[in-house]
């Protein structure tokens, strides 16, 4: 008679872990994450009650440029960064 153990069971019901590996993610994939972050933080920032915070008499005029050059400095430094990865 052959005995059967726990572990032997196990061996033939659990198929292998790694049988086919996780598929990478592509940095495009990536640099559309990160645009659709920009994109929220974006809206956040300019369209949230947030805005009243930045917008009232007491802050410098200066601020609502400030907000939108930020917006765009960090989508020209997200293109940017996207293009060195093309090449």
């Amino acid at each position: 008679m052959t005995k059967v153990t726990a572990i032997g069971v196990l061996r033939f019901v659990t198929p292998p872990v790694m049988l086919w590996p996780m598929p990478a993610r592509h940095d495009h994939e990536r640099f559309y994450d990160r645009v659709i972050l920009l994109f929220l933080l974006a809206l956040f920032l300019l369209a949230s009650p947030l805005r009243h915070w930045w917008a009232t008499e007491e802050t410098t005029w200066l601020a609502p440029y400030l907000i939108w050059g930020g917006i765009i400095a960090l989508a020209y430094w997200l293109q940017r960064r996207m293009e060195r990865h093309d090449h």
